[in-house]
């Protein structure tokens, strides 16, 4: 027994032995924090002319507090708080940012930054071009009063309006120079409309369209009380015209002949405005409280669908189109957006600096609409921010008309025509 147990006893020592020798690696510990504020870049965003937004977020602050977050901006890559930057306050967390002072039509760089007494970090880099400058086409003074209308079909770009010699011109070369079109029309042009190779003109004295690019026109509002014309639209092949005081009309071949439609909501109404979305079709009706109203059957049975809408001193100045959303300017209210055909309302009028709107425009994913006083405004997120683009127009500009062909975007300001190309 004592022999087993010096045996034993042996064998523990020498185990021990050994795991005494064996080497050992150094502890694993956490990499010490940075001694710089961690951030990152946000995406630029409600970029014009002049001024974009941009931001970034700060997750971590460093080893010391932090003095100054922002963002800041130039022309070349890699920029430094000695360029151009803005202060957004300090801390952690995410902040907003207002570039401004730039230049039309320009690449900028931007990347964010955070200070503190390590020094400065920045985020990655992102990048943008800034939106072109309008370019003066027709002087204001060449013309007595305003162009209320700009539509385009394939290379021929239309004006129309009042007050000067020819009340209807046309450009081949994207604005640059006009001709006059007067063969067969008369009055004050309200709106234009392009069905096809069908050019059409609601005017003060009656409906006319042209089927040779405006060389010649000839009456077309069989079976409308003669009178003033105020809108036109189409569902497929189905032609809307809407009237001063007489109600709406409807025509399935190809505007040679009108049928008016009945309903007791639309009937004998003032007509400002007809839109399509999808296979449904809303107008602005009304003498003297016009309302929105929805059609489901091709016209033939109208509902209102601006129940929602603040009204009460308000009325519906302008409505468009863009995607599936359909979009509502209360004139002096806002804009207001629906994507289920006016059962919801949300208003969109963040960055709008004056709700006097009277005509939009848009062009894929960017909306540009009119404003009394204040010019253009651009949105590119569907409305939920807006940005002024005014350079190139004259100060506080009202803009009396709104139009685009293929590669461009037309406004009228004063009688005046200016163009801008869109990104």
């Amino acid at each position: 027994m004592r022999l087993q147990f010096y045996l034993s006893s042996a064998l523990v020592t020498i185990a021990l032995l050994f795991t005494g020798c064996r080497k050992s690696g150094p502890a694993v510990q956490a990499p010490p924090p940075l001694p710089y504020g961690v951030v990152s870049t946000s995406p630029v965003n409600a970029i014009a002319e002049i001024s974009a937004r941009c931001g970034g977020n700060v997750s971590f602050e460093g080893l010391s507090a932090l003095t100054a977050v922002g963002v800041c901006w130039d022309v070349n890559p890699s920029p430094t708080i000695l360029r151009p930057h803005t202060n957004d306050g300090a801390g952690t967390g995410s902040f907003e940012s207002v570039l401004t002072g730039l230049e039309p039509d320009t690449k900028y760089y931007v990347r964010a930054y955070a200070t503190n007494a390590s020094g400065t970090n920045y985020g990655q880099e992102v990048s943008f071009r800034t939106l072109p400058k309008w370019v003066n086409l027709i002087p204001q003074s060449q013309f007595a009063d305003q162009i209320r209308c700009i539509v385009s079909t394939g290379s021929d770009l239309f004006i129309g309006g009042n007050g000067f010699n020819g009340n209807l011109r046309k450009s081949t070369d994207n604005g640059t120079t006009f001709t006059t079109l007067n063969n067969g029309i008369t009055g004050v042009i309200n709106a234009m409309f392009v069905q096809g190779s069908t050019l059409f003109a609601a005017t003060s004295n009656g409906l006319f369209k042209s089927t040779d690019g405006g060389v010649s026109f000839a009456s077309a509002d069989n079976g409308i009380p003669a009178g003033s014309m105020s809108s036109i639209g189409a569902l497929g092949s189905r032609l809307f015209a809407g009237t001063g005081g007489d109600g709406l009309y409807y025509s399935v071949d190809n505007g040679d002949n009108w049928i008016e439609v009945t309903d007791t909501d639309i009937l004998n109404n003032y007509i400002s405005e007809i839109v399509v979305l999808g296979t449904n079709v809303f107008v602005v009706a009304g003498n003297f409280t016009p309302k929105l109203f929805l059609s489901t059957d091709s016209g033939l049975t109208w509902d209102e669908v601006s129940q929602d809408l603040p009204l009460n001193n308000s009325n519906i100045s302008e409505v468009f189109v863009n995607g599936t959303a359909l979009y509502a300017c209360v004139y002096g209210v806002g804009i207001y957006k629906t994507t289920d055909n006016g059962d919801n309302w949300t208003m969109v009028s963040n960055g709008l600096t004056n709700n006097l709107i009277y005509n939009s425009v848009q062009k894929g994913s960017v909306l540009i609409v009119g404003t009394q006083g204040s010019g253009a405004f651009l949105s590119s997120d569907e409305g939920a921010n807006w940005s002024p683009i005014n350079a190139g127009l004259p100060g506080n500009a009202s803009i009396s008309a709104l139009g685009k062909n293929n590669t461009s975007v037309f406004t009228a300001v004063n009688g005046g025509l200016y163009r801008r190309n869109i990104q």
